[in-house]
């Protein structure tokens, strides 16, 4: 099996051959995506860390795949484009241009989500009096009436029996009498 180089390929590692430098692992964008080429077959025993070969493909999954925190943006940011327009929920506009209403911005080859608020935690939000989008809920409106008062309206219904509690004993009290077992046989 012959490897070549096409246009456009980006080349990070390559083996000398008698024919020339033979690719090994190697990029090429397509479209919105990358396409990587691994030549490498791990059946004949590569030379390789096994502590570091899922660090290996970890660093190639983020390499090909775009952060996404750069796609989800809070309502008032900025969107720019190579391209010079960028597609609103209003319409084309000029790039740059505000992201006024939430919804899908095309710019150039990325989408990119504009949410109604700022995705930060709630423990930040009561620091800075913001609003975020993870402490948006609405308060419960209860009310608290004695038993047999007119205001009392309710409804009966049978809950199940929650078996979580009784689960957890059994399968304790299973794992106990296996270590018995195995040590009464001579396992242990």
């Amino acid at each position: 099996l012959r490897v070549e180089r096409t246009d456009g390929a980006v080349v990070h590692v390559a083996v000398n051959t008698n024919d020339g430098p033979e690719p090994v692992i190697a990029h090429k964008r397509i479209g919105r995506g990358i396409v990587i080429y691994y030549g490498i077959e791990d059946r004949h025993g590569i030379d390789i860390d096994p502590l570091a070969y899922p660090i290996i493909w970890r660093r190639i999954l983020f390499y090909s795949v775009p952060d996404i925190r750069l796609l989800n943006v809070p309502t008032g940011s900025v969107i720019t484009s190579s391209a010079g327009s960028v597609s609103t929920p209003l319409g084309k506009q000029q790039s740059p241009t505000l992201a006024s209403r939430a919804g899908l911005y095309q710019a150039g080859p990325s989408t990119i989500a504009a949410n109604l608020y700022p995705l930060k935690t709630a423990g930040a939000a009561q620091a800075t009096g913001i609003q975020y989008e993870s402490a948006v809920h609405k308060s419960a409106n209860i009310s608290i009436t004695e038993p047999g008062s007119p205001s009392e309206q309710g409804e009966e219904a049978k809950v199940p029996l929650d078996l979580t509690y009784y689960t957890l004993i059994a399968g304790m009290l299973l794992l106990l009498l296996e270590l018995v077992y195995v040590k009464f046989r001579g396992d242990l």
